[in-house]
């Protein structure tokens, strides 16, 4: 029988799973969790895998090694999770955790951006279908993504977006910050020249872009999945290629939350919703995700 997961979502968030598999890493005094849910029943919400982030000061030479070795298993389960076979194609609320920086310092909302099992970038602003080689994509939107033009969202590779490469297998074994300055800008160079060619993009730590490039290395990240047809990513694609991709962020109305919100809704009307009296008259990241999931999980 599946267990339920010890170490799961935040309190926050639904609590109705049930864990069909969990892995827990303990290292030292850090916890890792990869976690895969599925609830009771028939459902459309099938699968729920988060990975953690893993940037930590330098350890002594062996609890480096078993740092290393660890995680590289840990984040295969969670790969493994989001990128094997599927009879359907799915879309999924990616839910991150807060960064504790600027305004989500005192609000602690996190952020919030949408994974395509069957959607890929035909460029970092263009979206088409998946080749049967490739394992998805995120797509997102922030306050500055910081590009040479004002883009409302752009969209990365899965596995560059948890990772910061294309292929899951030359992930690092494990993170620090230069590490992940390098791969941003190995990702600026390979796939944003047209975008990306003046100040403050090539040289600002505050661009947004590089935050879609090895997002586990900085921050916990949940994925929240739902099954999709192929004429429903056809129709996002073409309404998303067709529609001016030109920022209109706007902290209280128009956040990444909203834009998930959007994206969600296209695809299954009323399906998330907002949460104004807790959340101040703003639509926040776990909002977003436990409407998402109460929606999918209720009877």
């Amino acid at each position: 029988m599946p267990r339920r997961c010890q170490a799961g979502p935040p309190a926050s968030l639904p609590g109705q799973f049930q864990a069909e598999s969990l892995q827990r890493l303990i290292l030292g005094r850090d916890i890792f969790n990869i976690c895969v849910f599925e609830n009771r029943g028939e459902t459309a919400l099938s699968v729920l895998g988060f990975v953690t982030s893993f940037l930590e000061p330098a350890r002594a030479p062996n609890k480096r090694l078993l740092n290393t070795v660890l995680f590289s298993v840990g984040l295969t389960i969670a790969l493994v999770c989001l990128s094997c076979p599927r009879a359907n194609a799915s879309v999924g609320v990616v839910l991150n955790e807060s960064l504790n920086s600027s305004v989500d310092r005192i609000t602690g909302t996190g952020h919030s951006a949408v994974y395509f099992s069957r959607i890929c970038p035909d460029s970092p602003v263009k979206l088409r279908l998946c080749r049967p080689d490739e394992q998805g994509s995120v797509m997102s939107n922030y306050i500055n993504i910081g590009e040479d033009q004002p883009f409302e969202w752009n969209v990365v590779p899965l596995s560059m977006y948890l990772y910061g490469v294309e292929d899951p297998r030359n992930r690092p074994l494990f993170g620090s910050f230069k590490i992940k300055h390098l791969l941003e800008e190995r990702y600026r160079t390979k796939y944003l020249t047209t975008y990306c060619q003046g100040t403050p993009c090539t040289t600002s730590y505050k661009a947004e872009w590089r935050e879609m490039v090895a997002a586990t290395m900085i921050r916990s990240v949940y994925i929240f999945v739902v099954d999709t047809t192929i004429e429903q990513d056809r129709e996002l694609i073409a309404e998303f290629n067709s529609l001016p991709n030109r920022n209109h962020f706007n902290g209280v109305t128009n956040n990444c939350a909203d834009f998930t919100r959007r994206v969600i809704n296209t695809y299954f009307p009323h399906a998330t919703n907002p949460d104004y009296i807790n959340d101040f008259g703003m639509t926040s990241p776990k909002a977003i995700a436990r409407s998402f999931t109460r929606n999918f999980l209720s009877p």
